[in-house]
């Protein structure tokens, strides 16, 4: 019998372990890590929430695939409430109960007029006059926060803001605007300072003034051709609105008022998530729908009698 023996680095003889077929068993140390290795194939799609979804349905799997699955829908024409006589904020208070074929929880509502159209309106109760404005602007931040559609929003908590220090603002409308008596202009002082602002209509300078808000540029009957607003300080140009003959200028499927019902009852309609401000004359439009049969019989409606508007 033979006893293989092996030298270890300090000198020391130890056994060495070897196979039946006499092959000497070793073990190496281990070496470093090697590279990482190229990524794996790409994954199979994964399933996505099928289209057309409607009130009531349940999302099942059918056919190898999800989908929305109900007893045959029921189609909710949908329509026009009675006339808004008051809203406080949250509330719409209409001349006469709310018909609950037409209007249920969670859905969205729009306001418009007796015809059943759009109907724009604003932080308060100012006038407006509709157009594509802001395709006209030079100079904005092409940043969201500055870009040139928020002086035609409606909202006097956004605004539009010149791209460079000490840089203008320049609105050449296309086509030139009439003005019968005034032309005007909504801005707002940086934190830092009380600039004054130059303002240059048709290439004429008419006006400045220090710390301003809304102020008149100029009066008169006139055609604006050219606006061109900058600080005197190096400051960005900010503009909130424009204004002609009162009415304040709005980029056309800007300021429709909406909201989400949370609850109907009696005349009333309490309001969530609501976008501008509702307004007494006008009315409240539910969009058509199709709604699980089980959920038009639990909501009680009944679809030939639904207001149509």
């Amino acid at each position: 019998m033979v006893v293989w023996q092996g030298i270890t680095e300090g000198g020391t003889a130890v056994p060495v372990q070897i196979t039946e077929e006499g092959k000497v068993v070793a073990i190496g140390e281990s070496g470093p890590v090697g590279p990482e290795g190229p990524p794996g194939p790409e994954g199979p799609p994964g399933e996505t929430f099928p289209s057309d979804p409607f009130e009531g349905a349940f999302l099942v799997w059918l056919n190898g695939k999800p989908t929305w699955y109900a007893e045959e829908p029921v189609p909710i024409p949908g329509g026009r409430s009675p006339v808004i006589t008051g809203f406080d904020g949250e509330v719409l208070t209409f001349e006469s109960n709310i018909d609950k074929n037409v209007f249920f929880e969670g859905a969205t509502v729009s306001m418009v007029n007796e015809d059943a159209s759009s109907a724009i309106s604003l932080v308060g109760d100012q006038n407006y006059r509709l157009g594509s404005w802001a395709k006209d602007m030079a100079g904005a931040s092409t940043s969201p926060a500055g870009a040139a559609i928020n002086a035609f929003d409606g909202d006097p908590d956004t605004h539009s803001q010149a791209e460079d220090n000490a840089g203008a603002l320049v609105w050449i409308p296309q086509p030139s605007l009439p003005c019968q008596s005034s032309f005007g202009i909504d801005s707002y002082a940086p934190e830092e300072g009380e600039p004054e602002i130059a303002c240059v209509v048709n290439d004429r300078w008419t006006s400045y003034k220090r710390n301003p808000g809304y102020f008149e540029c100029v009066s008169g009957s006139q055609i604006i051709e050219k606006f061109v607003g900058q600080y005197l300080q190096t400051f960005r140009m900010v503009l909130t609105g424009v204004y002609i003959d009162d009415e304040l200028l709005l980029e056309n499927g800007k300021g429709v008022p909406s909201g989400v019902i949370e609850s109907i009852s009696g005349n009333t309609m309490r309001l969530s998530d609501i976008k501008y401000q509702w307004k007494t004359g006008k009315y409240a439009l539910m969009p058509p729908s199709k709604q699980a049969q089980w959920l038009v019989t639990k909501r009680g409606i009944t679809t030939e009698n639904s207001l149509k508007g």
